[in-house]
């Protein structure tokens, strides 16, 4: 079987995660012949060091951050091989990961192969959260999506699909890549034997970020439907209600990231429905109260709250300022309290030891471009 590959990986301000991939790559049952990074923007500027068996690797480099979406288009059409493994720079993959999904790349009929996706990047609060929420990823055979952290195809399919497409944001190019490799008639295999690791220790703000990312672009259209702002709220509350109990099961101190999440998104729904006349700030301060009179009582985490999403761009409003939307507060009000249970010892919990953790894992975090992501983000 032909196995040459290029290795194409991708890095911004984040040159320790690259240069551990560069260096794993000897391990590796079969190298590749060529390696290409692509540096979108970095300060300083990577330089890649010198790494025992590694292959001549070629740095491409944006003078500033263009996105990911270029990025990785820009990488991967610069591979000249028969095969194109394209990774972020954050994955750790076992030695012969390349070997086992080679067989699927080269079948005729399959376009992406790659397998199952865990986070590894430590016990902190954070990644345990994202240990749970990210689960969608260990999903095993012929599968509609592939996350783009690690792929393995042929160049042959790149051409005929004609890469990302018209897709221009710099966010979900994944998703835009896999759907037009279904529309071809190729499949997308995920390879049980062949699980990537995901090592970047995301803060919770990342964290919160990518979330909507996925998340919010459904929620984000029901805002033009019958159900405005509150049909809209109410899928996304929905979600999370239902993913709550998996979420509290695994360590209720990770509650306190679904509520971070659910005053992000409620506050970016609240600023995207000012487009079809809603008064935005007027729902936001009524959102404001109805989650303030939730967490009486827990004035720690309203306290870590507020700051958080201060620091997300989407500073709670409320208590003294404005004039709230009364309805849509009382609308509220009624939802939260399928949250009222959390109270009798989620909370008190979360304000007896969550917060004093919270607050010692603060530092240390990976730089993650989703951070820099203006609000709605997931258009």
């Amino acid at each position: 079987m032909n196995t040459d590959y290029t290795l194409v990986t991708y890095t911004y301000d984040d040159a320790r995660l690259l240069d551990g991939l560069l260096a794993s790559v000897s391990g590796w049952t079969i190298p590749p012949a060529r390696v290409v990074v692509v540096d979108d923007g970095s300060r300083p500027a990577y330089v890649c060091p010198a790494i025992a068996g590694l292959p001549p690797v070629d740095v491409l480099r944006h003078a500033t951050n263009l996105g990911n979406t270029v990025t990785k288009n820009e990488g991967i059409s610069a591979a000249g091989t028969t095969f194109i493994l394209s990774i972020d720079c954050d994955i750790r993959l076992a030695p012969d990961w390349v070997a086992r999904n080679l067989p699927s790349a080269a079948d005729p009929g399959v376009g992406v192969a790659a397998g199952p996706l865990l986070v590894d990047s430590g016990e902190d609060l954070c990644s345990r959260y994202l240990k749970v929420f990210e689960a969608d990823f260990t999903s095993i055979g012929d599968v509609e999506f592939l996350h783009g952290c690690v792929w393995l195809f042929r160049r042959a399919v790149w051409k005929q699909v004609g890469g990302f497409g018209g897709h221009e944001p710099r966010t979900r190019q994944d998703h835009a890549f896999c759907r037009r490799v279904r529309a071809a008639g190729l499949r997308l295999v995920s390879n049980p034997y062949a699980v990537g690791r995901q090592t970047r220790r995301m803060s919770p703000a990342a964290a919160v970020k990518r979330h909507w990312v996925w998340l919010g672009r459904g929620d984000l259209a029901l805002l033009a439907g019958p159900g405005g702002l509150e049909g809209a709220c109410y899928s996304f509350y929905h979600k999370l209600l239902e993913r709550l109990p998996a979420v509290i099961e695994a360590d209720p101190l990770l509650t306190y990231f679904e509520l971070l999440f659910l005053g992000f998104a409620v506050q970016e729904l609240v600023a995207a429905s000012a487009a079809f006349g809603r008064d935005a700030d007027a729902a936001r301060y009524g959102f404001a109260r109805a989650l303030e009179t939730f967490l009486e009582g827990f004035p720690e985490q309203l306290k870590r709250l507020r700051l958080d999403l201060a620091g997300l761009g989407r500073p709670l409003g409320g208590g003294e300022g404005g004039s709230g939307d009364e309805a849509f507060r009382q609308w509220w009000t009624e939802a939260l309290a399928a949250l009222a249970p959390l109270r009798g010892g989620v909370l008190p919990l979360l304000e007896l030891r969550g917060m004093e953790r919270l607050r010692r894992e603060q530092s240390g975090y990976d730089f993650s471009f989703y951070e820099g992501l203006g609000s709605n983000s997931s258009r």
